[in-house]
């Protein structure tokens, strides 16, 4: 057989369908790692999905189980004057010994120029002075905020008095009121 011929057969025959293999396996590759890593992601995102969702159903039942405290909250926020929430504090005060915390003063402003100041919904302040323990203020003011959701604290300012556990407490509150 001639030499050329050997040659277009040795081309044609072995080295062009082996670098066409080639070709065609490396983009065969290239699309199984490319489906591959684009269904990893699906996968994540998938995985996301379905944690979103159970913490929404999560979220959803917590609504549902503190409905009754919501609409409680509600009429709290609908109802609230100065005097129930001078009286509210009043009753809070009466849970504690007068040497664990005793209301120095109180001033109502109109305006708020705390957090209510930038604020579109209405918002008036209330700034008192108290002076007690570190204990019993932490747990009225909790208790003051709890049973009164319209009251946001805005600042607290405290200052230990010379001698003994007693402290100075300085407190704005923001009353949010209806629009």
């Amino acid at each position: 057989m001639n030499n050329q011929y050997k040659k277009a057969i040795l081309l044609l025959g072995i080295v062009l369908p082996v670098i066409i293999i080639g070709i065609v396996m490396i983009v065969v590759i290239t699309k199984i790692k490319s489906f591959d890593t684009e269904y990893t992601k699906k996968c994540a995102v998938y995985e996301t999905f379905k944690m979103d969702e159970i913490n929404s159903r999560q979220m959803k039942s917590m609504v549902a189980k503190n409905s009754e405290n919501l609409t409680r909250w509600k009429s709290l926020v609908g109802d609230e004057t100065r005097g129930s929430i001078i009286q509210k504090l009043n009753d809070i005060q009466s849970q504690y010994d007068r040497a664990d915390i005793k209301k120095i003063s109180q001033n109502w402003s109109n305006n708020s120029s705390g957090i209510g100041l930038d604020a579109a919904q209405p918002a008036s302040q209330l700034k008192m002075s108290f002076v007690g323990t570190y204990r019993a203020m932490q747990l009225s003011m909790l208790e003051f905020e709890t049973e009164l959701p319209s009251l946001q604290l805005d600042s607290v300012n405290m200052k230990p008095l010379g001698g003994g556990n007693l402290i100075s407490f300085d407190t704005t509150f923001t009353l949010w009121t209806k629009q």
